[in-house]
């Protein structure tokens, strides 16, 4: 392995950037890319492909819980970790197969035990490229507030970011 390429992802800077400066100093992470809110996480996985997300619960819009249900559905989803000061979300978070929850402010040791989970699992990245595109007529429905809309008919989904258009409202491309 050359080196775990992750993703985190907080709306609030300090603690993105502590999680960020801890997740560079351990060896086994080669790259650490950062988002401040679940779209802009979504748009830089489809950007380029990670082996792991480290997620807050709590973001405005679409909170981390749901983009763990978003990056589930990928082909190869990326290893997911949330970070969160709030310990009420952990049996949701290991119902969508988190490899860990870690408690804020984050401690290099559980951090490592994160990292060990991960490394020790077979490696897998994720890229929208790798997901099943949608087909005309499917169901719509909105996730989290109308940021992200998912299509979804059978085993076919598609994630676009943008505002949802609403009941009545023409669903768009």
């Amino acid at each position: 392995m050359t080196g775990l390429v992750v993703l985190a992802v907080d709306d609030e800077p300090p603690a993105l950037d502590e999680l960020a400066f801890l997740l560079r100093a351990d060896p086994r992470v080669a790259e650490v890319r950062t988002a401040v809110d679940a779209v802009t996480a979504l748009q830089q996985l489809e950007a380029a492909p990670v082996d792991a997300v480290f997620l807050d619960i709590r973001m405005p819009g679409l909170s981390g819980l749901e983009l763990a249900r978003v990056l589930a559905r990928f082909a190869a989803p990326p290893a997911v970790v949330f970070v969160t000061a709030h310990e009420g979300a952990a049996v949701d978070a290991f119902a969508l197969r988190a490899v860990d929850y870690l408690l804020k402010p984050v401690r290099s040791d559980r951090l490592a035990d994160a990292l060990d989970r991960i490394s020790s699992s077979p490696t897998t990245s994720c890229s929208f490229s790798e997901v099943t595109p949608g087909r005309p007529g499917a169901r719509r429905r909105a996730a989290a507030r109308g940021l992200v809309t998912a299509t979804r008919r059978g085993g076919s989904f598609t994630v676009r970011s943008g505002a949802h258009p609403g009941p009545g409202a023409p669903a768009g491309p």
